[in-house]
């Protein structure tokens, strides 16, 4: 079972990497669930979380 970020942590504390693996978790339980189009879209933002932060960077 994948591990859940707790509310009271802040956006600090949080990196790219863990939101980008939350939002894949959730894609596979939307496509699971016979929602391709919300894992589809949960898929795009976990990759787009990972290409802003190089961006952000100067990467």
């Amino acid at each position: 079972m994948a591990t859940i970020i707790r509310a009271e942590q802040s956006a600090s504390d949080i990196s790219p990497l863990m939101l980008s693996h939350q939002l894949l978790c959730l894609a596979e339980d939307a496509h699971r669930a016979g929602l391709p189009q919300s894992a589809t879209r949960l898929l795009r933002l976990a990759h787009s979380v990972c290409n802003d932060r190089r961006r952000s960077d100067g990467r």
